[in-house]
């Protein structure tokens, strides 16, 4: 079977001939820059032209050497920069920083410093009126679709799009507005995040008309996210979550199904309660099953939910096993993760999360060995 004919068919909820893997494909399905590197020179792989794929989390863009060798069976659809904005890194003496095109200011230390961070919020001081949103419809983000496409091959791989336009409707209200500010309106002022949630609905619905519209008939999956939990507890009631965000959840993804492509929500966390709710909304596909985060015990997350959704993801937990055990607790792990999740198709095997830069490349390679031991129905 094809990488493709594999993915829709576990998206059918069948078995295909073997599980099918994720890396560098789907959002946090990445590998770190430095940690791919090291891989890569364990493996015995030239690795002087490795490409940065995503600035703030520091990912590699993976390479077909990488994706043939261990048969991976997604590529992503990555977007370009809008045209009417430029990136500039500026170097300071013990940092690195940029602003975006949301107008939020991210920095990253240059002494051991992994990711970029956010450090000031466009809309902790100015109104949610005198914002100046991003062009949703600039097409010139969509530049370098055909040429991956051609790339990729016709239907041989699934082509996922790793996430749209800015965060979920929760996630990227506190990005804009700060975290203290936001929540503080959740609870205070309900009103004005309803009127950032509706502005914010709409933009990102006029993202995915866009983008589908242009390319829907050749992508499979697209991907949301919004982050929910923390490690022990969700970040907001679950009457708060049913109140202000899930309804316009459920009117954007409905419509993005229109064009008769999956949807793969991400969230981090203790999310356990809130996935009836999710599968309301619509989604098909949960990722990425954070196995550390209080009760997501991936058995109990496969029967009480595995007739409705797909898991994509908790194949080995990325917060201490993979980092910190041995290769031998590497392997127990993803067939203990792997037992739970793929019987009766409906999973796709990958990390819980990116691949961080402390992750050696023994335990890497013991995660792909262990997987590929497993991998057939």
């Amino acid at each position: 079977m094809t990488g493709r004919e594999r993915i829709l068919k576990t998206l059918n909820h069948e078995e295909p001939d073997r599980i099918p893997i994720d890396l560098g494909g789907a959002d946090v399905c990445r590998i770190s820059f430095k940690a791919y590197k090291r891989l890569l020179n364990y493996l015995g792989i030239e690795n002087d032209n490795i490409k940065l794929g995503n600035l703030v989390a520091q990912t590699a863009k993976l390479d077909n050497r990488f994706y043939n060798l261990y048969e991976i069976d997604v590529r992503p659809i990555e977007l370009s920069n809008s045209s009417e904005w430029e990136l500039e890194i500026i170097e300071e003496e013990d940092h690195y920083w940029f602003i975006d095109e949301w107008q939020r200011k991210w920095k990253k230390p240059k002494n051991r410093g992994l990711y970029y961070d956010i450090v000031t919020f466009p809309l902790a001081n100015q109104s949610l009126s005198d914002y100046k949103w991003p062009n949703p419809r600039d097409t010139s983000r969509f530049r370098k679709i055909p040429e991956q496409f051609e790339k990729y091959g016709e239907n041989e791989f699934a082509m996922v799009v790793p996430r749209g336009l800015g965060n979920g409707f929760l996630q990227m209200g506190a990005q804009l507005y700060g975290y203290e500010r936001w929540f503080t309106m959740l609870a205070e002022v309900p009103e004005e995040v309803e009127k950032f949630l509706n502005k914010y609905y709409y933009f990102k619905k006029s993202f995915w008309e866009e983008l589908l519209n242009r390319f829907g008939d050749n992508i499979d999956v697209v991907c949301e996210l919004d982050d929910l939990g923390m490690q022990t507890a969700p970040w907001i009631s679950k009457e708060m979550y049913r109140r202000l965000i899930k309804p316009r959840q459920k009117k954007l993804f409905s419509f993005i199904k229109e064009y008769n492509v999956s949807l793969l929500f991400h969230s981090d966390g203790a999310i356990f309660d809130f996935i009836p709710d999710l599968i309301e909304t619509g989604i098909d596909i949960l990722n990425p099953i954070q196995v550390s985060a209080s009760g997501m015990d991936t058995a109990l997350l496969k029967k009480e939910f595995g007739k409705d959704l797909v898991f994509w993801g908790g194949g080995v937990d990325t917060q201490r096993v993979l980092p910190y055990g041995t290769p031998e607790e590497v392997k127990a792990e993803v067939k203990s993760r792997i037992n739970d999740l793929a019987a009766g198709g409906g999973y796709v095997f990958s990390t819980v999360h990116n691949i961080q830069s402390d992750v050696p490349p023994e335990n890497i390679v013991a995660m792909l060995e262990a997987y590929q031991e497993m991998a057939e129905y």
